[in-house]
């Protein structure tokens, strides 16, 4: 939903309902990634009622990039080594590894924001007799949030597909201002009467950009976008995104 379609709404509330609507701050949807590849073992006892609950889990966990190498979350190892020990898992308790790997990768650790472009490889799954399916999914997602913790994650950002159409004298600044919110200009042609600007950029950026553009313009350009795809952020840039969304 765009910010007119949202202005639109307010003052229909406003009007019909009486009510008077107060918006937050632009959240922008960041994503986190981490830095490096690391392999930790996790190993819990305890009892629950008076059923003992014994678990050991190794993973590693690891950036993929580009993501198209990445065909599922969870990656089992067969190499000689851990072969017999994960073709003798359980389907469900496979299904419960995954779990807690999603679960875990849902919050990253800088500004608990989804973690992607990442795979996690089970090596080694040893279970206790009578070991429930929610104590594997917990222990797991322990041992993922544990480890993102320690390699650390990179702040990813939305970068929109941008499409402006504008009078050939609002051009320039037009261009100008898009180089001011950090956009790659990648064409400028011709659409009927008007320039067509190609470009891509962050949507951090582009708050409050319909009303930007209708005054550069005086009225005239009207723009279109949407998601291309995610970027590592430049440290200067990410520090700037942490306070946005930390608020400090």
């Amino acid at each position: 939903m765009g910010e007119l379609h949202l202005d639109i709404i307010k003052d229909r509330i406003l009007k019909e309902y009486k009510v008077e609507v107060d918006f937050g701050r632009l959240q922008i949807a960041y994503r986190e990634i981490p830095f490096h590849k690391l392999t930790d073992t996790q190993n819990i006892e305890t009892k629950i009622s008076s059923s003992k609950q014994s678990i050991t889990v190794k993973l590693t966990v690891e950036p993929v990039e580009p993501p198209t190498k990445m065909k599922d979350v969870l990656k089992l190892d067969k190499s000689p080594e851990y072969a017999s020990n994960i073709a003798s898992i359980f389907p469900k308790h496979l299904v419960a590894v995954k779990q807690g790997i999603e679960v875990g990768l849902a919050h990253g650790p800088k500004i608990s924001c989804p973690v992607v472009n990442t795979q996690v490889t089970l090596h080694l799954l040893q279970l206790g007799k009578g070991t429930s399916d929610t104590v594997i999914a917990a222990t797991v997602t322990q041992l993922v949030q544990k480890m993102l913790r320690e390699i650390g994650t990179s702040i990813m950002e939305p970068i929109m597909n941008l499409e402006i159409v504008t009078p050939a004298e609002h051009l320039s600044i037009v261009m100008a201002d898009l180089t001011r919110r950090r956009a790659i200009i990648s064409n400028v042609g011709v659409r009927g009467n008007s320039k067509l600007v190609i470009s891509k950029a962050p949507l951090s950026e582009l708050k409050g950009y319909s009303t930007i553009l209708r005054t550069l313009s005086s009225g005239t350009a009207t723009f279109t976008m949407e998601l291309g795809e995610y970027v590592k952020m430049a440290p200067a840039m990410e520090s700037i995104a942490i306070k946005n969304v930390r608020g400090f």
